[in-house]
């Protein structure tokens, strides 16, 4: 009878732990999908304020000859997204008082 006893209780015992390993297994499951939602929303959120951010940059009014001097008449401001294309060509950072010559 002893013998009985002991081979159920081993049993039960092996039940158990893959009780706790699957539930374990499922809670790093769970804990991993909530991490990557919320890296996921954070990435979203990111891009749409890149999207939305905007600044202003210099455009000509007209088609302006290479080398000739550019006055105020010459350019219109108008605001466009914050993206590394613009960020790019602004890169030289003129200043507002400086003159421009035309380059291209």
């Amino acid at each position: 009878m002893s013998m009985n006893f002991s081979l159920f209780k081993s049993q039960n015992n092996a039940k158990n732990s893959a009780l706790l390993q699957r539930r374990q297994c499922a809670f790093v499951r769970k804990i991993i999908i909530v991490l990557c939602a919320g890296m996921m929303a954070l990435l979203v959120v990111s891009t749409i304020i890149d999207s939305q951010e905007t600044q202003v940059i210099a455009v000509a009014k007209h088609n302006i000859q290479q080398g000739s001097r550019v006055s105020v008449n010459d350019i219109a401001y108008v605001r466009v997204p914050k993206h590394k294309v613009f960020n790019q060509a602004l890169s030289n950072n003129i200043s507002a008082n400086a003159s421009i010559i035309a380059t291209c």
